[in-house]
């Protein structure tokens, strides 16, 4: 679930990245316009740089992000095939116990009825 959130966190980042990249297109098409001064344009073209480089380098984290998650999530599935097989391992155990249990008990009733029936039945002789 932790790296679930921490995708969701480098998805968001990008998503923000990208908007402020999008923005300085915006301010540097204008600028290209003559809309504004030359120092706006030459402000304007650093920081579209600058964000095309924040937005790579958060593109880098969210694959790694994903990879991690990836990986998070292929242990959670190796682990709960895991689980599942020691459960079916403890039912059929505890399963073979109970059986035995059971015959056991049953061989206990068995000798005492058998004696029983001995001490009880008349003697010849």
């Amino acid at each position: 679930m932790d790296e679930r959130r921490r995708l969701a966190e480098e998805v968001g980042r990008l998503t923000t990245r990208r908007h402020e990249r999008q923005r300085a297109e915006q301010m540097y098409s204008g600028s290209a316009k003559g809309t504004t001064r030359a120092g706006r344009l030459l402000a304007a073209r650093y920081y579209l740089s600058a964000a095309e480089v924040e937005v790579l380098r958060q593109r880098k984290n969210v694959f790694t992000a994903e990879e991690r998650a990836e990986v998070a999530r292929l242990d959670l599935v190796e682990k709960t095939k895991d689980k599942k097989v020691l459960d079916r391992l403890r039912e059929r155990r505890l399963t073979e116990y109970h059986i035995t249990a059971q015959r056991e008990k049953q061989k206990q009733i068995d000798d005492t009825a058998r004696q029983n029936y001995f001490r009880r039945r008349p003697r010849k002789g």
